[in-house]
């Protein structure tokens, strides 16, 4: 059995087909046989077709129309209110480090002073790491 590449069909034959299948003179076997092209083609081709019917006539919905209108000059003065906020009221670290769950670098199990595996940091060392958020020693 021989390999057939890939063949590419202009968009009038694709009608053009699936017209004769829309009329229903013959059956999807006969119109592939006739035509070299696998049935389960035809029909996507079909729907296709039943689809995009409604736009000939002007009657369905375009792209432009569906897709909204996005005002940039109001998201741009959101974005630069949001801003404004955020460097009034600034967060201290230690505050966002535990808001996001994270509790540094002395929350970790690989740290943790009497950790499960019998490892771990313990006394002085765990106290001159320096926490990920300002650089200074974690623990006083």
């Amino acid at each position: 059995m021989t390999k057939r590449t890939r063949r590419t069909h202009s968009p009038g034959f694709e009608a053009k087909v699936a017209l004769a299948t829309i009329k229903g003179e013959k059956t999807l076997g006969e119109l592939a046989k006739l035509f070299d092209v696998h049935p389960h083609q035809i029909t996507a081709w079909k729907a296709q077709l039943q689809e995009g019917a409604a736009g000939v006539f002007g009657s369905g919905p375009t792209a432009a129309e569906t897709t909204p209108v996005v005002d940039l000059k109001l998201l741009h003065a959101k974005i630069g209110e949001l801003m404004s906020r955020v460097n009034q009221n600034p967060v201290p670290a230690t505050i966002s480090a535990t808001a996001n769950g994270c509790k540094g670098w002395a929350g970790s199990a690989a740290v943790k002073p009497g950790a499960a595996d019998g490892g771990g940091l313990k006394g002085q060392a765990l106290r001159s790491l320096p926490s990920p958020d300002t650089g200074k020693p974690m623990l006083p």
